[in-house]
């Protein structure tokens, strides 16, 4: 691998939107629960694709809660920051 291809460490915050869960009847137990399964899962994807552009951008994540899909950047703010070593 060489420094062009060489993988960055990233910091992300997700943040969630609180009156939009209030609107939605989504508790911060559910929403945390339902966010923490669906990270794990795009984490597996991620190692698993050999090409960083057949991952999906993380607002874009579907978030299931108690049977509703929601799309992760309708119920929470994210933030991405690359930390280079």
């Amino acid at each position: 691998m060489d420094d062009e291809e060489e993988l960055q460490e990233v910091e992300i915050l997700i943040e969630p939107r609180v009156d939009r869960l209030d609107a939605l009847g989504i508790s911060l137990e559910d929403f945390e629960e339902a966010v923490s399964r669906t990270l794990d899962a795009f984490h597996d994807l991620v190692e698993s694709q050999g090409d960083p552009d057949d991952t999906p951008d993380i607002d874009q994540l579907k978030v299931n809660i108690k049977g509703t899909v929601h799309l992760l950047g309708h119920i929470a703010e994210i933030a991405i920051s690359h930390h280079p070593d």
